[in-house]
């Protein structure tokens, strides 16, 4: 699950990169409504700073999501080795185990 949750966090924040770019680089100003592209205000100046604060939001977002989906990828991998470390802790629990199983064995055959 966890892989599952960084992938789609990567996913995202490339989307939310691609967005930001593109807030910040597309820019028409035209008289007619539908012709504009990323165009709020009358003034070009406006529309640069609206433009480039959007920008920096989907850019944050996209920071985020990455951060997010690194930290489940290291929560995983962290699981993984506690749980490869609790097996190999297992394993040489029983091996000591049967040596004193044997070792018990040994002592009753000479009895």
């Amino acid at each position: 699950m966890n892989k599952t949750v960084a992938t789609i966090s990567y996913i995202l924040s490339g989307i939310f990169l691609i967005v930001g770019f593109n807030k910040m680089f597309v820019y028409v100003y035209h008289d007619l409504d539908f012709m504009r592209k990323n165009a709020y205000v009358g003034g070009d100046a406006y529309n640069y700073i609206i433009n480039s604060n959007y920008a920096t939001a989907w850019f944050v977002l996209a920071i985020g999501l990455a951060i997010l989906g690194t930290l489940f990828l290291i929560k995983e991998s962290i699981e993984n080795n506690l749980i490869k470390t609790d097996e190999k802790q297992d394993e040489q629990k029983s091996e000591e185990e049967q040596e004193e199983v044997q070792k018990e064995v040994n002592c009753y055959k000479y009895i």
